[in-house]
């Protein structure tokens, strides 16, 4: 073999080596995120709520505009239920959650109705008073929110 052919077969080499190194980080990285969102799911257990929201708190974290949400609730399967942590927030007390509501998209405005997991679907969905309704996996995270905050509906 000559001197252009050992380059070439190490600048393969070592591009195959950056690719596998990529792929174990991508799973490494993915199975730490679904891990998360598991841990999160066994603290909030079988909670299933629907309701109005009656009240909303626009705050900052990570940069980005977030929002907490009050909501009024029609049904709900426990009377009383509170998690707070780093990953997780939910409060439902006196027939009135609290939960953040993700980010703020001005264009939307504050979610005006909300389902989280109806029938242990693992779901929550908002629905907007433009019409539109948008739905997403079961995810009840802090996003930064205090323990205060979750004083806010009572």
């Amino acid at each position: 073999m000559n001197t252009k052919t050992k380059g070439i077969f190490f600048i393969l080499f070592f591009l195959i080596a950056i690719i596998v190194i990529f792929i174990i980080v991508f799973n490494l990285q993915s199975n730490r995120s679904d891990q998360v969102d598991k841990d999160r799911l066994a603290l909030t257990g079988n909670v299933q709520f629907k309701g109005k929201v009656i009240k909303s708190k626009i705050y900052e974290y990570a940069g980005k505009n977030y929002y907490m949400i009050c909501i009024q609730l029609d049904t709900c399967n426990v009377k009383k239920f509170y998690v707070f942590n780093e990953r997780s927030a939910l409060k439902i007390k006196n027939n009135i959650a609290t939960i953040s509501a993700g980010v703020f998209v001005p264009y939307y405005g504050v979610v005006n109705y909300v389902e989280v997991n109806i029938k242990n679907n693992k779901k929550i969905k908002f629905f907007y008073k433009t019409g539109d309704i948008h739905e997403y996996e079961l995810n009840l995270a802090n996003n930064g929110l205090s323990e205060n905050d979750m004083n806010l509906c009572d």
